[in-house]
């Protein structure tokens, strides 16, 4: 082996053993190559393809084929059990871009003069991109017609239909992805919005604004002990994704395939299962609630969907997987209740 492939796995190594599981393994990666400057675009995208391949197969031999073991095999939902799941690990995902209708053109134009490689698909908002790149500091970012979001995730709109004059909580809303969906989709409908973490929640009201130039009413509160719920008006919809263990979009961030353990599961299962209870204490009669994991364990999806029909006031209209590994996208669940 020579000096140079030796160097690579040596900055692979202290990569790795200075890491510290479940902290992101891509901020932990920008942090060593902020620290080791001297390192160029070609080293540090060498170093990267080494690391994920590592997280992927268990070797560092790029002619190793073989993908590392799914974590928690036999807790798999069915439509996981094939060897094309598991082969779709081994891929690193692209980059995927949401367009705001009628403005594909102008995004693509941007794009084109920026010399950014990107490939078009037949659905009129959905981009990807090839490679990493600064897109944030694209017009076409800062003026809100566009954000990065995966493709799977933005077929979970077709579930946002609303009617004039209804309340909706985005419930576990994170940095605003579904909100701004569901806004794209509704007009003339009240949007609330709730998340444990402050933080975050400033980005969702910068998001809001920057593309619909809206600021919904955002609550800090913790969902799973129903702490500030009182702050929430009754709602006729609920889009509710749920904390979860994340598999469904571990192609992309592939760590977990080495670190994540089993127990994890049931306990975000019974997590899950506390956050619908007290979430549909606002909904209405008759209201909507959208469940939604990016997990692929029949534990947090199946059989939570099973709790929640049983023990709870509501009835399953709907449930399906968007099976995003057969075209490079996350494998997202998704079910639909009605309250009683």
């Amino acid at each position: 082996m020579g000096d140079y492939r030796v160097r690579r796995i040596e900055q692979a190594n202290e990569v790795i053993t200075s890491y510290e599981y479940p902290a992101p393994f891509a901020a932990h990666l920008k942090g060593f190559f902020l620290k080791n400057k001297q390192m160029g675009s070609r080293d540090r995208r060498e170093l990267r393809d080494l690391l994920y391949d590592y997280f992927r197969k268990g070797s560092f031999d790029p002619q190793e084929n073989d993908v590392r073991e799914f974590p928690c095999k036999d807790q798999l939902s069915e439509v996981y059990r094939n060897q094309e799941f598991f082969d779709s690990y081994l891929r690193q995902s692209p980059i995927w871009i949401h367009v705001k209708p009628l403005k594909r053109e102008q995004l693509l134009d941007e794009l084109k003069r920026n010399q950014i490689d990107h490939n078009e698909t037949e659905e009129p908002t959905v981009i990807s991109l090839k490679k990493e790149t600064d897109f944030d500091k694209l017009e076409s970012f800062r003026s809100g017609i566009a954000w990065i979001q995966d493709k799977s995730t933005q077929k979970t709109s077709s579930f946002f239909k609303a009617k004039q004059g209804e309340i909706w909580w985005d419930a576990c809303a994170g940095s605003g992805g579904k909100s701004l969906l569901f806004r794209e989709l509704n007009s003339g409908v009240r949007l609330v919005a709730s998340d444990i973490r402050t933080s975050i929640l400033r980005n969702y009201r910068d998001r809001l604004e920057r593309s619909f130039h809206e600021s919904p009413a955002t609550y800090e509160l913790d969902l799973d002990k129903g702490i500030g719920l009182q702050n929430i008006p009754e709602v006729d919809g609920i889009i509710l994704d749920v904390p979860c263990s994340g598999s469904g979009t571990w192609a992309r961030t592939p760590e977990h395939l080495k670190y994540f353990e089993c127990e994890q599961i049931e306990r975000y299962a019974r997590r899950q299962q506390r956050i619908i209870a007290n979430a549909i204490s606002k909904l209405k009669s008759g209201g909507r609630l959208i469940y939604i994991t990016c997990s692929v364990y029949k534990t947090e999806n199946e059989d939570v969907v099973e709790y929640a029909r049983l023990k709870l006031p509501l009835q399953l209209k709907e449930q399906l997987y968007i099976e995003g590994y057969k075209s490079g996208g996350e494998n997202i669940f998704v079910a639909e209740f009605i309250k009683e």
